[in-house]
């Protein structure tokens, strides 16, 4: 799965929130590092993650999260070759089983936060691939059902406020999907229409759909420049959210 070969040349852990934190959120706390523990705050305090049904998944959208490509490895803090934690008596507070098309760790399906049978031998530790895309407001990507970024086809996510969210179906034709797959760096579009219609996941309910009711004339340079709804202000399901089929790839634009 993909969402840079890794090289680990420090000790990290992979934390939620840094300064403000909050449940739910995940960052790096040492600019630069892509590898280390995973380390989950919750309650005001520092847990970690234990590796009972821990996989593909929940690497794939812990990474995603923090703003990588994806994971090259996953496993415990033994196998990959990190330091378990210091304090035993440090929570465990997640045990996971993700879908792999959350937008947060957080929304996975898992036990009750704090339940597990688990030491800290088994804390997840994970190597996430490429630095960190440079986002800016209006950056477009596709997810793939996988959750892999960086390909033509999937459902198409808009940044805005630090977040990612969708666009809706509605008003959306074909010079939204040609604007789209321009920004994205492609010639052209070869199919659109809602993630059921073209086979990809739906997006977590958590995740704003932030463009409703697209009017491109087809000559905007960015998706967000296009005639709509105020950001944020729809009526939409995340059945609505719409999937792309770009073709013909050209430059790596996204601005």
């Amino acid at each position: 799965m993909n969402c840079l070969l890794w090289k680990s040349v420090t000790f990290l852990s992979l934390v939620w929130a840094v300064g403000g934190q909050s449940s739910g959120d995940l960052s790096f706390p040492i600019t630069g590092s892509f590898s280390g523990r995973l380390e989950v705050y919750y309650s005001g305090q520092w847990g970690t993650v234990c590796d009972d049904s821990f996989s593909a998944f929940d690497a794939v959208v812990a990474c995603c999260q923090l703003g990588f490509f994806t994971y090259t490895r996953y496993g415990t803090v033994g196998e990959l070759g990190f330091s378990p934690v210091s304090n035993p008596s440090t929570p465990i507070w997640l045990e996971l089983r993700c879908r792999g098309n959350e937008s947060r760790l957080i929304d996975c399906p898992a036990n009750p936060i704090g339940v597990e049978d688990c030491s800290h031998s088994q804390d997840v530790a994970l190597n996430c691939t490429a630095s960190p895309a440079r986002q800016s407001t209006g950056s477009l990507r596709l997810v793939d059902s996988f959750s892999r970024t960086g390909g033509s086809s999937g459902r198409l996510e808009v940044y805005y406020s630090s977040r990612w969210g969708t666009v809706c179906q509605d008003g959306f034709g074909i010079n939204d999907a040609r604007v789209a797959c321009r920004q994205l760096g492609f010639s052209s579009y070869s199919r659109y229409g809602t993630v059921q219609r073209l086979d990809f996941f739906q997006a977590s309910s958590s995740t704003r759909t932030w463009l409703d009711e697209l009017r491109c004339s087809g000559t905007e340079s960015k998706l967000i420049d296009c005639p709509a709804n105020t950001i944020g202000v729809e009526d939409c399901s995340h059945f609505e959210d719409v999937a792309l089929i770009c073709t013909g790839r050209t430059t790596s634009k996204n601005r």
